[in-house]
């Protein structure tokens, strides 16, 4: 089933991402690598700037420690 929401506007019909001077996103960042791997939540502030917008605040909400990728302890097998 195709979407109605047109592309660039929030679920909303009456907001469209072209007319917000700032906008507030929850990410997740996961980094898995072949010996460690982390996870991060943060919520990111991005204000326009001309046609783009940019980072403008970035506040970590959860981050996991660093942990040993499977390929680190298991050196014989990767």
């Amino acid at each position: 089933m195709a979407s109605t929401t047109p592309r660039g506007s929030f679920s909303n019909a009456n907001r469209h991402m072209q007319e917000e001077e700032t906008l507030q996103l929850t990410s997740v960042g996961v980094d898995i690598g072949s010996s460690t791997s982390h996870l991060v939540f943060s919520r990111l502030e991005l204000t326009l700037e001309g046609s783009r917008y940019r980072v403008t605040k970035r506040e970590i909400l959860n981050e996991s420690q660093i942990l040993d990728s499977l390929c680190r302890r298991y050196q014989n097998r990767c």
